[in-house]
This record gives C-alpha cells, sequence and structure tokens, in this order.
C-alpha cells in the first residue's frame, strides 16, 4: 500500500513558500511529483494508494484554474500522461493495477464549494462513483485489518453539509478565537488546547463519531485491528494544536480507552519538511513528516508533495499482513522503517 498527501496542485503561482517563508512550495510541479510517486509505487506492486488529502490548493479557486488543475491531477492518477493507475475514489471498480482511496482535505472544499461539483469533476475518469456526501467509510485490503477513512472536515467552515452546518461551525470558531483573521492565533503558545479554533481546521460532528465508534467496536468484537486515516491530525505528538481535528479528544476517548489495543496507526496529512522535535517527528495538514506513539497509538504524519523539490521523490508505503504492519519511508523520510505486530489475540 502505498501512502501520499498533500498534493496541493495550482497552475498559478508556479512556486511560493509555506506560511513561515522557510520552504519552498512547487505548486505547478507537484504535479509530476505526484507521478514520479506513483511510478515508484508501481514497482513496489501495490494494491492499494490512499491519498491523505488536498489534491489541489486553494489558489486555483482564486485564479479560476480548478477544472484545469484538476484534469492534470486526474490524468497523472489515471495514466494519461504519466503512470498506469487507474483513479478510483472510494469504491469504484479497480480497472488497473491499484485501488485508491482518498480522505477530503480543506483545499478541496476551497476548490468545490459545492459538492456536486466536485462529483462533476470525476466525470470520464471511472465507469461507477458511489455518491457518499459524506466521505467516510471503511475497507478491508485484508482480513485482519480494517482501515478508516475520516472525514475530519464534515463538520467546518467549509463543509459540503449545508449552510446551517457551515454557520454553526464558524460560530464555534468565533466563540473561542478572538483575532481579526481567523486562520489564526497568534495570541496562544505553541501546544495550547484552543489554536485548533481557527477556520481552515475543522472536525467529525457527533454523527461521524458515533459511527466511528461502531466501527471500533465491530473490530473489538472480531479480533481485528484498525488503521484511521485522516487529512487532520488526531493527536499533539504529531503536530501543533492549530492542525489538530477539533473533536481529536472524542476520537482519542474512543481509541485509548473505549477500545484500547484495536487501532495500530493512525495516518494523516496536513504537514510540511522534515524535522524531529524531541521524540516527535511531524504529520499531512501540518506538511511535515512526524511520527510519535501515544497510548500504544502509532502516528505518522506524512511530508507534502508539493514541498518535495524536484526531481526528488519521498514516499511511505506499507507491507500489511496477519502478523504485522511494516512502514517504509523511501527518500529523505523521518521514518525510514518501522515494525507494527498485530497481536490478533490482544484486543480485550
Amino acid at each position: 500500500m502505498g501512502i501520499i498527501s498533500d498534493i496541493q496542485h495550482a497552475i498559478e503561482p508556479e512556486q511560493g513558500t509555506n506560511y513561515h517563508g522557510d520552504k519552498i512550495r512547487y505548486y505547478l510541479e507537484s504535479a509530476n511529483t505526484l507521478s514520479r510517486i506513483l511510478n515508484d509505487f508501481k514497482t513496489e506492486n501495490v494494491s492499494y494508494v490512499v491519498s491523505l488529502g488536498d489534491l489541489l490548493d486553494g489558489f486555483n479557486s482564486r485564479n479560476h484554474h480548478v477544472e484545469e488543475a484538476m484534469t492534470n491531477i486526474l490524468d497523472v492518477f489515471s495514466g494519461r500522461q504519466f503512470s498506469s493507475f487507474q483513479f478510483s475514489f472510494l469504491f469504484l471498480e479497480i480497472t488497473q493495477e491499484a485501488e485508491i482511496h482518498h480522505c477530503i482535505g480543506n483545499h478541496e472544499l476551497y476548490c468545490y464549494p459545492e459538492y456536486e461539483d466536485w462529483l462533476l469533476a470525476f466525470e470520464g475518469y471511472h465507469n461507477h462513483f458511489l455518491s457518499d456526501r459524506q466521505w467516510y467509510y471503511s475497507f478491508y485490503p485484508i482480513p485482519e485489518i480494517k482501515f478508516i477513512i475520516l472525514n475530519t472536515f464534515f463538520f467546518s467552515a467549509h463543509s459540503w453539509e449545508g449552510e446551517e452546518v457551515r454557520s454553526k461551525a464558524s460560530e464555534l470558531v468565533r466563540s473561542y478565537n478572538p483575532n481579526e483573521d481567523q486562520n489564526g492565533t497568534p495570541h496562544l503558545a505553541y501546544g495550547h488546547p484552543e489554536k485548533k479554533w481557527v477556520l481552515f481546521n475543522g472536525g467529525l460532528g457527533e454523527e461521524q463519531i458515533a459511527w466511528l465508534d461502531k466501527e471500533l467496536e465491530d473490530c473489538y468484537e472480531s479480533n481485528t485491528k484498525a488503521v484511521i486515516c485522516s487529512h487532520g491530525p488526531l493527536s499533539l505528538v504529531v503536530c501543533d494544536s492549530d492542525g489538530l481535528c477539533w473533536d481529536s479528544e472524542e476520537v482519542q476517548e474512543l481509541i485509548f480507552r473505549k477500545y484500547p489495543n484495536v487501532v495500530l496507526l493512525c495516518l494523516s496529512g496536513f504537514n510540511s519538511s522534515h524535522y524531529f522535535i524531541s521524540n516527535q517527528t511531524s504529520l499531512g495538514h501540518t506538511h511535515q513528516t512526524w511520527y510519535g506513539e501515544e497510548g500504544g497509538v502509532h502516528f505518522l504524519g506524512l511530508d507534502a508533495v508539493l514541498e518535495i523539490p524536484p526531481p526528488s521523490t519521498h514516499s511511505f508505503t506499507l507491507n500489511l499482513s496477519s502478523s504485522s504492519i511494516v512502514v517504509r519511508g523511501k527518500g529523505e523520510t523521518a521514518l525510514p522503517y518501522l515494525e507494527i505486530p498485530l497481536h490478533l489475540d490482544s484486543t480485550s
């Protein structure tokens, strides 16, 4: 299984920097970087690819290039230009080498404010498309391990769930964040729990939390293990709190206490660059490769594709078996190797 995150392809600007001004972002070139990574995955004979969010960058919406940028990315996945993969979101029919799954990120919502327009973008790239507005679901790549795909922007200021949900989310941010620019919290120190209340962030919402509870209960009762995939990080082990999923505490209650030893690994995006902080490293929504362990659960976040300098490639693969999950990093990754035993008799 190959894992990627934060492609954030854009037509213009061709390049830029991150918010701190210390990392170059290769917005236009990220499509070619994705192609190189997918070709690496092909040589590894991957059966699945999981994308952890942000196929496009919000610049495309501002500069009126959404359709062109999305076509570029879907062409890469479909093999029309660069690879032989069939882009198969959700439960689409597998027509070539790899089944591809995707987590919704904040930039999908910037580029496609209406869900119906997001669906239309895939016309001509597949034969079947499951119209699941919620965009959270699960699948079993092998019988012993369930992969759970979360939508950490189901409840957000940019949600596809309608104006009432968007208004409630915006009001919640305002109740915690007094700044004129509510995408920032400069008045709060690193790691402060209220830094997560920014408009570019989001949460699962009560309905999805209840669904996750049932998914983990099924694993607990059937003695199977779970891997959780999301765009937004679920633990401060792997991010500053301004990238933390709004209802991460509810998720942690489930994975650490209610269903211990079920979830082995949490993968996310929202990250950028490579560095270590004490015993931590970085995740997708924050754009750095972080790694940490908390409560017996491993947390891994990927460096952003858009910040990989060409012609380099950095990527992660997971080898899944009935005895373990083996994580391998390729390129200048902060985590070259990690083996996680399944211990199938230890869910209760």
